[in-house]
């Protein structure tokens, strides 16, 4: 065994519970700052023979004609999953910084009146975050007396 390695293993195994609680929160904001410099793209169709500049030229044409925006070419963009036809799989376009994804984000709701009204633009999550505002997502709903279910935590009195 390479000797950085033993003193490796040796410092973790020395680590108590609030240093290893440490490291999880600074790696979960290290991974909230790597993902806010993206963005997902949900609906948009996927061509047999699409490749990376394809989809590039795509998204830039959206992002500037659609949203109206300028200066949002995206650095990278590719599919994530595999192949499939219905639905097309998303797509994670990425920026140079936040503030461009930021920009595209608070531009998305255009995307509605758009030559794409089915196409969606997204933050990119984690699979936690996901789950979290899926709840919170599903707690609005029970709650909204415009729901003809009515709300799950309404309160009936007896007398």
């Amino acid at each position: 065994m390479c000797a950085p390695l033993t003193a490796l293993e040796s410092k973790s195994n020395s680590m108590n519970a609030t240093d290893l609680e440490k490291v999880a929160e600074a790696k979960k904001q290290f991974e909230d700052i790597r993902r806010s410099f993206n963005v997902i793209v949900r609906g948009l169709p996927e061509g047999p023979d699409e490749t990376r500049d394809d989809l590039i030229a795509t998204l830039t044409n959206i992002l500037t004609t659609d949203l109206k925006l300028a200066n949002v070419a995206p650095v990278n963009a590719f599919r994530v999953g595999k192949p499939r036809a219905n639905p097309p799989r998303v797509v994670k376009i990425q920026y140079t910084s936040p503030t461009k994804s930021l920009k595209v984000r608070a531009a998305a709701s255009r995307m509605r009146e758009s030559r794409h009204p089915n196409v969606y633009v997204d933050e990119d999550l984690s699979a936690e975050r996901q789950r979290q505002m899926y709840l919170f997502r599903q707690s609005k709903k029970s709650n909204d007396p415009n729901n003809s279910a009515g709300p799950s935590n309404s309160l009936s009195y007896s007398q």
